[in-house]
């Protein structure tokens, strides 16, 4: 039988695998904004499609013109919040230009 470990522990070791894939760096996710809140010039959202939903950040956003049903890609990198455990999306780029080509990439 394994030795058990702490909650911490494992938020540790889940928080430092993600932040160890370069893979997981830099990646563009086309979705639609929904739940969006301002805290602190900080949206906060979630980025969903008909399939899945994301929670999202983008630090110093608080005055982008994005309202709930937008349809943007974003351009970031997940981050585990080891204390809450919580995954999140960590947005550096958001932008609406996507709603040209949301529909055909979705299809494929």
């Amino acid at each position: 039988m394994l030795n058990p470990i702490t909650v911490t522990q494992f938020n540790r070791y889940i928080s430092s695998v993600i932040n160890a894939e370069e893979l997981l760096k830099n990646i563009a996710v086309l979705g639609e904004i929904s739940g969006a809140s301002i805290k602190d010039n900080n949206l906060y959202f979630t980025l969903k499609d008909e399939g899945a939903q994301l929670p999202s950040i983008c630090f110093g956003c608080g005055s982008l013109k994005i309202k709930n049903g937008d349809k943007v890609k974003v351009i970031g990198s997940p981050d585990f919040y080891q204390k809450g455990g919580k995954l999140s999306f960590i947005q550096e780029r958001l932008s609406q230009s996507a709603r040209v080509n949301f529909t055909n990439s979705l299809k494929r």
